[in-house]
């Protein structure tokens, strides 16, 4: 049949919303903007991904990954394109770098 009917194995592949609901992983574009990797950014880009193709509930968006790693090139594709930091984005942003500092060992004083 088509797209798969009498054959799973030959299924159309899943739009990236759907595979990414049903194998609960980051998507392309999320993987692509936390490695600075603009190249396949704009490319997912003007595949019609956009930032908001997250999983349901989910506050993190590509940007906010981009913005984690100081992935620059990434961050400024994605606002380019009209994406912008969510409060969810900002909120997970401030916990992130709370438990950084939380986790990094003490600095040196100087002059020890």
């Amino acid at each position: 049949g088509t797209n798969g009917a009498s054959c799973p194995a030959c299924r159309a592949p899943l739009p990236e919303p759907a595979a990414r609901a049903e194998a609960r992983g980051p998507t392309l574009l999320e993987v692509a903007a936390y490695a600075n990797d603009t190249e396949s950014v704009d490319k997912l880009l003007g595949a019609g991904a956009t930032q908001e193709l997250k999983e349901k509930g989910s506050a993190i968006t590509p940007l906010m990954w981009a913005h984690w790693r100081d992935s620059k090139d990434a961050v400024a594709a994605l606002t380019a394109r009209g994406a912008q930091l969510s409060n969810g984005d900002l909120e997970g942003l401030q916990r992130l770098r709370d438990m950084h500092r939380r986790n990094s060992p003490p600095e040196a004083s100087v002059g020890t």
